[in-house]
């Protein structure tokens, strides 16, 4: 863990992004590898890559928006959200599965928390499956209830955190 480290997303980040998202999500829910490089192109500063002895590991991305929930087409398209924008849309937190559950999640998740808050962000916001809301929770997370999203054709859960508080 001591050789962990996180960075802003580079382009050529994209590649390693898209196969840990492939191998952390069914297909049906995964990002694009078009929806991964338009993250890092237009929301670079909450898009971050977790490095361990020099190989990336997981991330976390997402976009800047006013929207206070993350409706099924923010997935893929990026127009009318700019960095102005008040709120953190969390899309993907993902971890190769080869290092899942050694706390690394965590350390990017609190990093973009940290970030956030230094940007002057009022909130994230994600949406999640039930068995993932105490995960969350565990971060300071409020469950809002079930989601209108039915990404993927499942039952998603809107989550938010408060940064100013």
């Amino acid at each position: 863990m001591n050789n962990f480290v996180i960075k802003n997303a580079l382009i050529e980040n994209a590649n390693k992004m898209f196969y840990i998202e492939s191998a952390c999500f069914p297909e049906c829910e995964a990002a694009s590898l078009k929806a991964i490089k338009k993250r890092i192109i237009y929301f670079n500063e909450v898009c971050l890559v977790g490095i361990l002895n020099n190989e990336i590991i997981g991330y976390v991305n997402g976009a800047i928006s006013n929207s206070e929930i993350i409706e099924d087409d923010f997935f893929e398209s990026m127009k009318e959200r700019k960095q102005s924008d008040n709120n953190v849309l969390i899309f993907s937190l993902a971890v190769h599965p080869d290092f899942q559950r050694k706390g690394f999640g965590k350390k990017l998740l609190d990093f973009l928390i940290i970030q956030s808050k230094k940007n002057k962000k009022e909130k994230l916001i994600l949406t999640c499956k039930e068995k993932k809301i105490e995960y969350y929770k565990s971060f300071g997370f409020v469950n809002l209830g079930v989601s209108i999203s039915e990404h993927g054709g499942e039952k998603w859960y809107n989550m938010e955190f408060l940064l100013n508080e």
